[in-house]
Order: C-alpha cells, then structure tokens, then sequence
C-alpha cells in the first residue's frame, strides 16, 4: 500500500497531519491530536509509505496505518478497515463502502523487503546499545542516584519502596538532535518490557544535575527496539511480584504516585496507545486503572468527547471486562484547577504528600474495597502483593 496516498485521503481537514506527511519522516511537526502543544512532538515513520506508522513525543507510538487511523480519529479497528478499504476503492460482502473512493492512486509494486542480514546488524547493535547503558547505570535507590530522586521528589514523590529494578539512574547520556551530539546529561532510564516480559526498550529522561528537566527540545526519548521486538502491550513494570490485583496508569510518576498512595502493584503504561493494548499476567483477576483526569474535547465532528487519556482507560477497562476480568478506572475526585490542563494522580500526590494521601477517603476506600472484592472471589488480602 501507498499509506501516505491513503492517509492525505482520509486525513480531511488535519492540517497537522497533511503537513505531516508532505514534511516526510525526518521533520517533527505539531501534533494532530493535541495541536500546538509540544510543537515538534510529531513525526511519520521512515519507512512510513509501506507502513503508515508514526510517532508523537506526547501521545506515543503508532506501529502502523491503521493504528495511526485509530489514535488520529478515535475509530476502532473495523472502522478503519473499512474507511481504509473505501479509499482504496474496495467493497465488503453486504455491498457496504465506507465512504467515497478517494481519487487518489494508491496502488503500489510490492515492497522492497530488506536484507535480513542488514536487519539482523542493526538489531544487533540497538542491542548492545541499550546493553551497555543499562549497564553503566545504578539503581534510582543508590547512593549515586540522587539527581533522579531529587527529579522525583521534585514532582511530589518525596519517598520510593523497592526494588525498582526497571528504574535506573545514568549520570551522562548523548543526547543527539538533528544528527548533532549536543553533550551529555543525566538520565533517567525506564525500562520497557514487551507483554512475555522480555526487555523492548529504553526510554530516557534527560535531566539537569539539580534534577530538573534537561532544557532539550525532547526531554524524553525512547531508543529504537529491535525489529523482532512486540511494541504493542509493553509497559514499565514498577513491580514484578504481581499477584491477583494490579493497578495502571499511564505515566511512570503517576504510577510511582499511586503506588505510594495505595500501597498496590503498579504498571506505567508511558502512552495513552500502549495503555489501551496492555497485556496482564494470568494471575490478575482484578484491575485498576488510575487514569488521567481530562477536560473534554471537540473530535473531528466538533462533538465533545472524553479526553485522550480517559478514553485509553475505558478502552483498557472495556477489553479486560470482555476477557472477564473485573477492571475499573479510578480519577482523581477533584475538580481541574483553571490553571491545568488535566489532572493526575501525580498531582494528586504532591499536593497532599505520602502520609496525607494514604488518609484521604479515596484511598482508604480503595484498598477497602479491594479487600471486599478479593474476599468476595475468594482471596486474601495478602494474595494482592500490597506494599502497605
């Protein structure tokens, strides 16, 4: 397929995304979701014409045509199918097509496939690239880590229970721009594990040596992962002893924030995308999703919809019910201040701080009814591998 043909022909009045795709796959543009905001955030794939992937700094990773379709209007995967195969001209069974067949050429020669010994050496090496960082670096709970829990004590997360292990501190990261090393700053690593458990990527948080956000056009970057690699359904796994319960959220400070207020497992699944396809281990039988409080939003109708991070959580939260795992979203029971666009449990957090967060009656009840529920499946409390 020729996605970029197909996707200036479904993009209708996306300015961001006709720029976008014309600009190609080596300039960052504004991003068509969240609009001006983050002005560089977003780019197409290089290899965006067979694949139709794309990537925003802010609302994540897009592997493909039909999952930049998904996230750009809010479809799910039937309606961009079938949006998809209108533009191309195509009719389903019951005579059915979507919309007009767009007039564009968008029949190509099939794809030149690459070298599998060109892949296999770039694989290779993304490896021994994130290899040697994770080496180099020290767990957020070591002495030497102080400039990552300054950062973290900065956002209101003034204490860490271990261990961690996929949170680790770096004291001097390259960080490249436009192919140009600008120098090196500490970092903080969060380690991205694929649905089976094994490492995907890394993603770096650039930071100054008082542990302030490094002033860089990207503060966060994740390295590129392995072409073998499953990008859909990985998430930072704050906790690894997991037993009947786990809590997710889609920051990794908001997950640190919940977690310490709740004393529950905690995943960050670090995208709006990657929170709607996450993948639990088989011994959850509950989850909660702490999500992101959103103002409402005008889609491509003009309609208010829910905000981009409350429709991931429902989308979560409506999968997990169809497998028959009993899931719900928890947001924060404040109002938005004026001055924020969104809140979270993060800010949640600093506000109050630990000890007071831990009193207030949305986390007494939550760990109230968590007990309530796992009695009434038959569980204990201590089956929920709570840190408190």
């Amino acid at each position: 397929m020729n996605w970029d043909s197909i996707l200036l022909a479904l993009a209708g009045t996306s300015e961001q995304m006709i720029r976008a795709i014309q600009d190609g796959p080596r300039k960052h543009g504004p991003c068509p979701v969240h609009g001006g905001r983050n002005g560089d955030a977003f780019r197409v794939h290089n290899d965006f014409q067979m694949t139709g992937g794309s990537v925003c700094n802010t609302c994540g990773h897009h592997p493909d045509g039909f999952a930049t379709l998904m996230w750009l209007f809010g479809w799910d995967y039937v309606k961009a199918i079938k949006e998809v195969g209108a533009a191309i001209g195509l009719q389903y069974g019951n005579g059915f097509v979507a919309s007009q067949p767009a007039a564009v050429s968008v029949v190509a020669a099939p794809a030149k496939e690459e070298d599998p010994q060109k892949v296999a050496r770039r694989d290779d090496r993304r490896a021994r690239e994130m290899g040697k960082l994770w080496s180099e670096s020290v767990s957020i709970l070591d002495r030497d880590a102080g400039i990552a829990r300054a950062y973290l004590k900065a956002r209101g997360i003034d204490r860490v229970v271990g261990p961690l292990e996929d949170l680790r501190f770096h004291p001097a990261v390259s960080y490249w721009e436009n192919n140009v090393d600008i120098g090196e700053f500490p970092a903080m690593l969060r380690l991205l594990r694929q649905p089976n458990g094994e490492p995907l990527t890394l993603e770096r948080l650039y930071l100054t040596a008082e542990g302030a956000k490094a002033a860089v056009e990207k503060q966060k970057k994740i390295m590129s992962p392995r072409s073998t690699s499953v990008f859909n359904g990985s998430c930072v796994r704050l906790d690894h002893e997991v037993g009947t319960v786990l809590c997710v959220a889609e920051g990794v400070e908001t997950a640190l924030s919940w977690r310490a207020m709740t004393g529950l497992p905690t995943w960050a699944a670090t995208t709006a995308g990657l929170m709607e396809s996450l993948v639990i281990p088989r011994t959850v039988e509950l989850v909660i999703v702490a999500g992101d409080k959103d103002p409402l939003v005008r889609d491509q109708k003009g309609e208010l919809v829910e905000g981009r991070g409350e429709r991931a959580a429902k989308i979560l939260v409506d999968r997990l019910k169809a497998a028959n795992i009993k899931a719900a979203i928890l947001l924060p029971p404040y109002k938005v201040p004026a001055d924020r666009k969104k809140l979270d449990w993060n800010d949640v957090h600093a506000i109050l701080g630990t000890e007071a967060a831990r009193q207030e009656p949305f986390a007494i009840r939550t760990r109230e009814r968590v007990k309530e529920m796992l009695e009434e499946m038959g569980y204990e409390w201590s089956s929920a591998h709570a840190h408190h």
